[in-house]
């Protein structure tokens, strides 16, 4: 079968640049040819503010003495994604959980020093994963509260979630008392050779007996042990431990106190490679090998 060339008929465009050049002048025109139609000016970056969005979720235990499982999102929202603002975006927030009794236990943030998130860039996320043994059945009211720059709280997030699977202590002359009540990691997923902080709450029941310290272990991929430090809490409970990662860990673990809470460290980026000088916080681990 013969093919027939295809005819594109030009005539059109001498005719649309100059009726272009009537409506947008000649300097107009040329820039518009020049830059692009689609580029987006500099100015509307410069008045992109975006606001914060914060997503929880919460997974109940299953069997007794299993883990509440919280994973807070916190992402900035922008008419567009991916808009690079002048400006780094920050902000604040606390996270708590209420017992049924009314009791409150945070989880990220205290009202001296708030949680914070940050992005330079529209879509951008951050956030929290938290994990803890609940001591007490029942109603678990899970908030999340936005701080402003005057330090006001204005809730942005509420769970309730019931469990039936808490850990509560017997009236048994053997029964163990509950040490801590919960682990986190700011950041969430620590980075081998960047700042991290590992931050504990312990129980009431423990700071009514005079228990405010807890050791910190670190139990790696391969099942090694690494003594992290101890961490001792004010009269609130709430205790904090500063870590550099030296090894990157997909299936870790923190042990603190009575709590193991699985913990993710992340590769360092490229070009920041942990200094050969930098050692963890706390005492090293003890070798037995020998000579």
């Amino acid at each position: 079968m013969r093919s027939v060339p295809r005819v594109i008929d030009t005539t059109w465009v001498p005719c649309a640049l100059r009726l272009a050049a009537r409506l947008l002048g000649t300097s107009s025109l040329l820039a518009w040819l020049l830059v692009g139609p689609a580029t987006r000016p500099a100015s509307a970056a410069a008045a992109e503010q975006g606001h914060w969005d914060f997503q929880l979720t919460v997974d109940a235990p299953q069997t007794i003495g299993d883990l509440f499982r919280t994973r807070l999102i916190t992402t900035l929202v922008g008419s567009h994604p991916g808009i690079v603002l002048p400006q780094q975006a920050t902000t604040q927030y606390l996270f708590s959980a209420s017992r049924p009794d009314g009791t409150e236990q945070q989880l990220a943030g205290l009202p001296e020093r708030p949680a914070t998130s940050s992005t330079n860039i529209t879509g951008g996320s951050g956030g929290a994963d938290v994990s803890f043994t609940p001591d007490q059945n029942g109603d678990w009211v899970f908030n999340v509260w936005q701080l402003d720059g005057a330090g006001n709280k204005k809730l942005v997030v509420q769970r309730q979630v019931h469990t039936d699977s808490a850990r509560v202590s017997s009236s048994s002359s053997d029964a163990r008392m509950q040490l801590v009540s919960a682990v986190s990691t700011e950041p969430a997923q620590p980075v081998v050779g960047q700042p991290a902080s590992i931050v504990v709450q312990m129980t009431p029941e423990a700071l009514a007996a005079g228990i405010h310290q807890a050791p910190v272990l670190l139990v790696d991929d391969d099942g090694g042990i690494h003594p992290l430090g101890t961490v001792s809490a004010g009269p609130a409970g709430n205790a904090s431990l500063a870590w550099v990662p030296q090894q990157a860990a997909t299936n870790g673990l923190l042990q603190v106190g009575d709590q193991d809470v699985p913990l993710v460290v992340l590769d360092a980026p490229s070009g920041l490679a942990p200094a050969n000088d930098e050692t963890p916080t706390g005492p090293a681990p003890s070798d037995n090998s020998g000579d």
